[in-house]
C-alpha cells in the first residue's frame, strides 16, 4: 500500500535541499550582484547586513539610511562573510521544512488517535501548500518574511510541547524562538500571544488556574523584545527606522485589494468547506490552539484591511494558520477521494498565474504552470548587475541602477560607498 506520508515528507524535503542548492547556485558568490529575484526591501536587508559585518573594518562611518530588525540583518551579515548565499540558502531550505513538519506536527497533536488516517490523507495537501503554492512566492525574494514565519511556527511548536509535557526546557526554548521571531519581523508576536492567551485561558477554565509559566514566559518576551529593541537602535546609527504604525487607518480602501487576493488564494478552500462543513463545525467543541489558529487569522486578515499598503505577502503571515485552522475543521471529512479531490484543487491552483503576484487581479487570472513561483524560481537563471564597476549610484553606463527607483539607488550607492572605503583602506571587501 503506497505510504502518502513518506511521500509528502520525501516530496517537501526534496524540494527544500533543491530550493537551497538552487538559491545558493544562483547566488554566484555575491547575492546583492547576481541574485535575480530581489526587491527593493531586498536591497536593503542585505546592505544593512554588509554594513554590519564590516562595521568594526569601516570605524566612523555614514549612518544607515534605514534600521530594520535586527535578527535578519544579523543573518545576512553572517552570509557575507562565510560565503554570500551559503549561509541564506540553508537558512532559507531549513524554513521549509520547518513549516510542513511543525504543521504537521501540530495537526498530529490537535486531533486524536482515531484520525491517524486523515493525517496521513491530509499530509499532501500540506506539503503543496508549503511549497509549491502561489501564495508562497514569497520564498523566492531575498526577505525575512519566510524566516519570521518559520521562527514563529517552530515557537508555537515548542510552547505545545510544553503545554503536552510540562517541561521548562520547552518552555524556554519557546521563548527563544519568539524572540528570534520577534527580532525578525514584530508581526511575528500576534501569533505567539494569541495561542499563548488561549492556553493561559484554557488552563483557568479547565483547572481554575492560570498558567504562571506561560503568562511570565509572556511578560519575559515582551520586556526582552523591547530592551533588544532599544539596544539596537541606540547602538547601531541610523537616520530612520521603517514607520509600519503610521500605514494603520481604519478604512474600507483595501478591501477591493483583498477581495481578489483572498479569492484567488482561497477559493478552493472556501468551496470545500461549502461542500462538506456546516457552520456547527467551526465552533463545535475542540482545543483552545484550534481557537488560537482561527483568532489569529481572524486578527491578522483585519490588520491587513487596515494597513493601507497593496501588498499580497501580508497573506502569507497568517498562512500557516489558516491551513492549520482549515485542515483541523475538516478532519471530519475521513475520506482519501475528498481529501484527493482537494489535492487536485489545490495543484490546479497552482498552475493559475497572475502577471504581479504582489497584487493578484482575478481579471488577469491565466492557467499557466510556467508561471508558478516555483517553476520560475527553479528555472530562473544568474544575472549579472554590473554593481562593482560603478563607483556610485549615479552610473550612466550601469542600466539596472539607470532603470531602478530613487529607494534602490540610495541603497546601492550606500553599498559602493563601503566597498570603496574599504578599498581605499586597503581591507579586503567580500
Amino acid at each position: 500500500m503506497i505510504n502518502i506520508r513518506k511521500i509528502s515528507n520525501g516530496f517537501v524535503l526534496i524540494f527544500a535541499v533543491a530550493y537551497a542548492i538552487k538559491f545558493f547556485l544562483l547566488s554566484q558568490g555575491d547575492v546583492l550582484n547576481n541574485y535575480p529575484i530581489i526587491s527593493p526591501d531586498g536591497f536593503d536587508w542585505y546592505t544593512e547586513g554588509y554594513y554590519l559585518a564590516n562595521s568594526a573594518k569601516l570605524g566612523a562611518f555614514d549612518s544607515l539610511p534605514i534600521l530594520r530588525p535586527p535578527f535578519f540583518v544579523l543573518v545576512t551579515a553572517v552570509d557575507s562573510l562565510i560565503g554570500n548565499g551559503f549561509f541564506l540558502s540553508l537558512l532559507y531550505g531549513f524554513c521549509i521544512l520547518i513549516n510542513y513538519f511543525s504543521i504537521m506536527w501540530l495537526l498530529e497533536n490537535e486531533l486524536s488517535c482515531n484520525e491517524e488516517k486523515y493525517i496521513r490523507y491530509a499530509s499532501f495537501p500540506v506539503a503543496l501548500c508549503t511549497t509549491i503554492y502561489p501564495i508562497n512566492f514569497i520564498k523566492g525574494f531575498l526577505l525575512s518574511d519566510a524566516l519570521a514565519v518559520g521562527l514563529t511556527l517552530l515557537a508555537v511548536t515548542l510552547l505545545i510541547r510544553y503545554k503536552n509535557s510540562k517541561k521548562l526546557s520547552f518552555l524556554g526554548a519557546s521563548i527563544l524562538m519568539a524572540i528570534a521571531a520577534s527580532m525578525t519581523q514584530t508581526y511575528s508576536l500576534i501569533p505567539y500571544f494569541i495561542i499563548s492567551m488561549c492556553i493561559i485561558v484554557d488552563s483557568y477554565a479547565q483547572k481554575k488556574l492560570i498558567d504562571l509559566k506561560v503568562l511570565l514566559g509572556l511578560i519575559s518576551l515582551t520586556l526582552i523584545f523591547l530592551t533588544l529593541t532599544f539596544l539596537w537602535r541606540d547602538n547601531i546609527n541610523h537616520n530612520d527606522t521603517p514607520s509600519n504604525f503610521n500605514l494603520f487607518k481604519l478604512s474600507g480602501e483595501m478591501i477591493n485589494f483583498y477581495v481578489n487576493t483572498w479569492i484567488y488564494y482561497f477559493w478552493i478552500f472556501i468551496l470545500f468547506a461549502l461542500r462538506n462543513l456546516s457552520i456547527a463545525d467551526f465552533y463545535k467543541k475542540r482545543e483552545c490552539f484550534y481557537f488560537g489558529c482561527l483568532l489569529t487569522v481572524c486578527v491578522m486578515g483585519c490588520l491587513c484591511i487596515f494597513y493601507q499598503w497593496p501588498e499580497s505577502r501580508f497573506t502569507y503571515y497568517f498562512w500557516p494558520w489558516f491551513l492549520l485552522a482549515f485542515f483541523i475543521i475538516i478532519s471530519k471529512v475521513n475520506s482519501f477521494s475528498m481529501i484527493m479531490l482537494l489535492t487536485v484543487g489545490i495543484i490546479f491552483n497552482s498552475c493559475i498565474s497572475v502577471p504581479n503576484p504582489w497584487g493578484p487581479k482575478l481579471n488577469e487570472v491565466t492557467f499557466n504552470f510556467k508561471k508558478n513561483w516555483a517553476y520560475e524560481f527553479f528555472s530562473a537563471k544568474s544575472v549579472d548587475r554590473h554593481l562593482y564597476d560603478c563607483v556610485n549610484a549615479e552610473c550612466p553606463s550601469n542600466t539596472f541602477l539607470q532603470s531602478s527607483d530613487g529607494y534602490v539607488k540610495s541603497v546601492v550607492g550606500f553599498n559602493l560607498k563601503i566597498r570603496k572605503t574599504l578599498n581605499e583602506r586597503g581591507q579586503s571587501v567580500k
